[in-house]
């Protein structure tokens, strides 16, 4: 679990370095949500990451 919640950690870091240095991706990205239903792709996704945080944070030793 250590190692999944470490991968999304360095995936973040990516998207916000891709960000910082070509903004209109993120501009693309919002754009592609806005349409139809794709909001709960986004919804699902998060959901999804919350689980995974909240599994590894069971196993988590430090308070």
């Amino acid at each position: 679990m250590d190692s999944i919640i470490k991968i999304i950690g360095i995936v973040f870091v990516a998207i916000g370095i891709v960000y910082l240095l070509k903004p209109e991706i993120a501009k693309a990205l919002m754009d592609f949500f806005k349409q139809a239903n794709r909001i709960y792709i986004a919804a699902v996704i998060r959901l999804a990451l919350a689980v995974v945080f909240l599994l590894a944070a069971r196993e988590c030793i430090v308070p």
